[in-house]
């Protein structure tokens, strides 16, 4: 039982450390405020993202394994899959660069087995403003 409590403990601290550096005094980072850059955190059994829009144009996710087990992310952009990582042990990182256009729907998914059924996914969506604002 302590070893569960133990990992309800750190999974979140984790993700925070992911996730963090998104300080309240950069405008750019703020919450809401569509990014071209994400970092987008894997874990048992998560897709966890900063929770802001994507802006249209060129983006770049920097996907980390901050789980216990392999993961990798696909990425589907409007029913077509624009990009994918290799298998990422605890731990590991990877960039994903591609492009997406004004209102379109990002899908985000670990493609291995029984992963996705086990939560591993999620969306972004893509602002609807101009490109390079």
């Amino acid at each position: 039982m302590t070893g569960r409590r133990t990992r309800a403990v750190l999974l979140p601290l984790g993700l925070a450390v992911v996730l963090g550096g998104c300080a309240a005094e950069d405008p750019a980072t703020a919450p809401g405020l569509p990014a071209a850059d994400q970092r987008v955190g894997l874990t048992e059994w998560e897709v966890v993202t900063e929770g802001r829009p994507l802006a249209p144009g060129d983006v770049r996710l920097v996907v980390t394994n901050a789980g216990a087990a392999p993961h990798d992310l696909a990425v589907r952009v409007d029913g077509e899959e624009r990009a994918v990582t290799p298998v990422l042990a605890p731990g590991e990182a990877h960039e994903l660069s591609f492009a997406v256009a004004a209102d379109e729907r990002v899908e985000l998914w670990c493609t291995l087995t029984g992963h996705h059924a086990a939560g591993m996914h999620t969306a972004l969506d893509v602002d609807a403003g101009e490109v390079g604002r």
